[in-house]
């Protein structure tokens, strides 16, 4: 199950302006189902890394939220937590705020092939993002990008 591109715009539309008076950036909106029940996880964070109280506060005010709303004719759980070390940088703000970080780039072409591309993030437009591996940049065009995500070198 996941959430189609209205209900993702819509409620994306909803919850920023009422974490953004918090100072806590909303990062990406997700439909799970797990085992028998659904979930619906929201990943926030802020400047310097979000914390288990901001957390609270923020799954606290989008519970209020949703009991008004009411998004889904199903019952489902809500999870609000930081969207990980690996998280996909979905937007240009997104990728802005990485700038110069090590990331994992996955390209599709029309023939099904993936492919898996990892370096420091360069630099994006409109058209394509731009990787330096192992010394030499690399240009993807953006129709092409499957997912990009944070790859930290943990080791």
């Amino acid at each position: 199950m996941e959430l189609n591109a209205s209900q993702y715009q819509k409620l994306f539309g909803l919850i920023q302006p009422l974490l953004k008076d918090k100072n806590i950036e909303l990062v990406d909106l997700k439909l799970i189902s797990r085992d028998e029940s659904t979930v619906f996880e929201v990943s926030v964070d802020t400047d310097d890394g979000i914390t288990a109280d901001e957390c609270a506060k923020a799954s606290r005010s989008i519970s209020l939220l949703i009991d008004v709303e009411d998004p889904f004719p199903f019952k489902f759980d809500l999870e609000v937590g930081s969207p990980g070390i690996f998280r996909e940088l979905r937007t240009d703000q997104q990728l802005k705020k990485h700038l110069n970080m090590r990331v994992k780039v996955l390209t599709q072409c029309d023939d099904q092939v993936q492919n898996e591309f990892v370096g420091q993030l360069l630099s994006f437009d409109d058209t394509c993002i731009s990787i330096v591996m192992e010394g030499d940049e690399k240009k993807f065009s953006r129709n092409n990008l499957k997912q990009i995500c944070l790859f930290p070198d943990l080791f």
